[in-house]
């Protein structure tokens, strides 16, 4: 059994988060075709700056080992057109990690979260590498989302919906 720790994230995660981001979406990057820029554009919207800018107003957990090593995060946070903390974020788990119950910890986190401000509906923008996990909690694809980058490629995503 793992020993692992949820914990509410802080500032001072904030360089092992990204890391941690970077290193997990990079495959799904790379899998997808896209370019060097295009990947370049999706890193950059996980540098230490933005990470700090998401954490505004807005909940993040991470699972921590017995050496209190950071390996995941999940946020809820509440989208700027939306007045409900209602959207799932940021999650990654690190790879040996992966299939050991610790993505579904902290789900279980952000779940208790959502309840407790009486959330009635989930909404996650996964990627297809996540979009297995997010349908094994319950969410449903709703569409597909393709945002075309600098370049003219198109990275997407599947827009998933909870009801809790």
């Amino acid at each position: 059994m793992l020993n692992i720790t949820i914990q509410q994230a802080s500032e001072k995660d904030i360089d092992s988060i990204v890391a941690l981001v970077n290193k997990a979406y990079l495959p799904e990057y790379k899998k997808q075709k896209l370019s060097t820029n295009t990947i370049n554009e999706l890193l950059t919207s996980n540098n230490p700056k933005k990470i700090k800018e998401r954490f505004k107003g807005n909940y993040f957990f991470v699972a921590k080992n017995s050496s209190n090593i950071l390996v995941g995060i999940i946020g809820l946070r509440k989208d700027s057109e939306r007045s409900l903390h209602d959207r799932v974020s940021t999650f990654c788990v690190e790879k040996e990690y992966r299939g050991k119950g610790v993505g579904s910890l902290l789900f279980k986190e952000i779940l208790a979260l959502a309840n407790k401000l009486q959330v009635k509906k989930l909404v996650v923008k996964a990627s297809f590498f996540a979009e297995p996990i997010y349908i094994h909690w319950g969410f449903k694809k709703i569409k597909i989302i393709s945002k075309k980058y600098s370049d003219g490629h198109l990275h997407r995503t599947v827009w998933m919906e909870k009801v809790i």
